[in-house]
């Protein structure tokens, strides 16, 4: 579905940019550098916030610092959208169109990811 990172991808980021453990530690909002060791072994998945820093501060996006969760909440949202999706057919109401619009291209934006 979407290109693998090794589980160690944070940790190669960290190292390669020459950043210590404690620094990002700090930089990234972990308590302590027990926490980060754990989500760069893939042990445990960054908060939001934490994700978001470090999308900021390596510019690499989101869904390629956690790729299997990133993975996991697509395929439910297609699942979903796919349960949802049969009720747009015949759809007259200005609003339905519009949430069946939506649905179709976040559909669609899922599928060519997928590829």
């Amino acid at each position: 579905m979407h290109q693998r990172h090794s589980r160690d991808f944070l940790r190669t980021c960290r190292r390669s940019a020459g950043f210590t453990r404690c620094e990002i530690t700090r930089l990234m909002g972990f308590e302590n550098r027990s926490n980060l060791s754990r989500v760069e072994r893939g042990k445990r998945v960054p908060k939001l916030e934490q994700a978001l820093r470090y999308e900021f501060l390596f510019g690499v996006p989101i869904e390629k610092l956690v790729p299997g969760l990133c993975d996991q909440v697509l395929n439910g949202l297609w699942e979903d959208i796919q349960s949802q999706i049969g009720a747009c057919d015949g759809a007259k109401n200005p609003k339905s169109k519009r949430k069946c619009d939506i649905l179709r291209a976040a559909k669609e934006r899922i599928e060519s990811m997928s590829s």
